[in-house]
């Protein structure tokens, strides 16, 4: 085989999976809101199994699931750490304690929410590995950032640094001179 046939070879290699991926990168996304639809689907059969189409948590849990759907081409790690950042501290769509009133749709929406839970997961690990490189990273530089604080913390160079802020507060500032341009 001469060289001119393997750079021919590996140019249709590169080629068919530069073709492969892109076809790929749709196809995800379609299964992914195919599950997000069989789940919506199997929560709306056992609603309306319990005559529970029109209660508030079910319709709340349908207008989530439906803006996973419509959101679905978004989905990936550094997208979900920025909303978890962002909603820290705000209140959950899904409500932490559900009523009461009627405990068998309670259970059926918190199973769809797990299934719903899980796929996502799937979708970021498995259909979507460099979203997953990018998670590990993060939650590696995360810990680092988290030890390396908790050891400043811990240490006695926050005393240190007061020392040295309060011996530089206390110099007369210099004037600053303009510069000729």
């Amino acid at each position: 085989m001469t060289f001119d046939m393997a750079q021919f070879i590996a140019g249709c290699v590169l080629l068919s999976l530069a073709i492969g991926y892109a076809c790929w990168t749709r196809i995800r996304v379609w299964l992914l809101r195919e599950d997000f639809f069989v789940i919506r689907d199997e929560l709306w059969d056992k609603a309306r199994e319990l005559g529970a189409l029109d209660h508030p948590e079910h319709r709340a849990a349908r207008h989530h699931l439906n803006a996973c759907i419509r959101a679905a081409h978004l989905i990936s790690v550094p997208v979900l750490i920025r909303f978890a950042l962002a909603s820290e501290g705000q209140k959950s769509a899904c409500p932490d304690t559900p009523s009461d009133d009627n405990p068998e749709l309670t259970r059926a929406m918190e199973h769809a929410r797990r299934r719903l839970i899980k796929r996502v997961g799937r979708y970021l690990v498995v259909e979507r590995p460099l979203s997953a490189l990018i998670y590990i990273c993060a939650m590696g530089t995360w810990f680092v950032v988290r030890t390396v604080a908790a050891r400043f913390v811990n240490s006695s160079a926050p005393e240190e640094l007061s020392q040295v802020d309060d011996a530089y507060s206390k110099r007369s500032p210099k004037k600053l001179v303009p510069l000729d341009v």
